[in-house]
This record gives structure tokens, sequence and C-alpha cells, in this order.
């Protein structure tokens, strides 16, 4: 799965999901410029979608109508700020156990593809998909099993 036809394919493919309806790349770039650069498959998702609700996953994202008062951004720099997540972790989503859900720059500058979560209880970030788009597949399918 690649194209931007496969992220709202995903999406859809879950009970009832809410979503946004993407933003332009300008409003990407201004993302990007607060927090750092995104992984392709994350750009696909704000550009296509802009935020999501999957049963009890929130995926932040960017754009109008998000049940959460705050956009990926905004909840990156909280993180960073009131519980010490580390400054080269760009936050997305949460386990709604107090961990977050993360992409990594890595020291180049460039932002590493997959997907991580920050350990609140321990500070370790340990890798959870190898991309977003199959973390967002796992997340779609364990919601699909849920709501059955």
């Amino acid at each position: 799965m690649t194209s931007g036809q496969d992220v709202v394919s995903l999406i859809r493919g879950t009970p009832n999901p809410l979503t946004g309806t993407g933003v332009d790349e300008a409003m990407i770039a201004d993302a990007e410029a607060g927090v750092g650069t995104l992984p392709h498959d994350y750009r696909r998702f704000l550009r296509d979608v802009g935020w999501a609700m999957l049963g009890g996953t929130a995926v932040w994202g960017l754009g109008d109508g998000f049940p959460y008062d705050e956009s990926f951004v905004e909840l990156t720099l909280s993180e960073r700020e009131r519980y010490g997540l580390p400054s080269h972790l760009i936050a997305f989503s949460n386990n709604g156990a107090g961990d977050m859900l993360c992409f990594a720059r890595q020291d180049d500058g460039a932002t590493d593809e997959r997907v991580f979560v920050h350990l609140h209880e321990t500070r370790r970030t340990v890798a959870e998909a190898g991309s977003f788009l199959e973390w967002l597949a796992r997340r779609a399918s364990v919601e699909r099993v849920i709501r059955r």
C-alpha cells in the first residue's frame, strides 16, 4: 500500500470513522517548520485526510473539526514541554496508557519512516511499526475486530 487512496481506504474500512478533509502542502510545510520533516506516508495522510478518529484511536493531524483542540504540532510541543518528550520525536497519537506514538528525526535531520512508541514510565523509545501506513493498517484491523 503506497498511494493516498490506500490511506483513505484503510480509514473508511473501519467502523464509523471520523475524519478531516485533508490540508494543503503549505499547511504541511508550516507544520514541518515547527517540529521537523515528516515521513512520506504521514504527509500523504495529512494531505488526503488531515486527522482521524478510528474507534478509540485518535490520529492527530491538521485541519478543522478534530475533536481535540490541538494539532499534532501542538501535541508534540506540549508533550516536549510538559512531559519531557525528547526533542527528536514527533507525536501523532497515544496508546491510551500515556505512551506516545511518534516519528523520530535522525541525526542528519531526515525523519525515520518507522513508527515508535515512547514509553512514559521508562522514557524508552521502541519501534512499533515499519511505517505509518503499516501502523494505520494494524489499528484499522484492531478496530474492525473490536467493533464487530
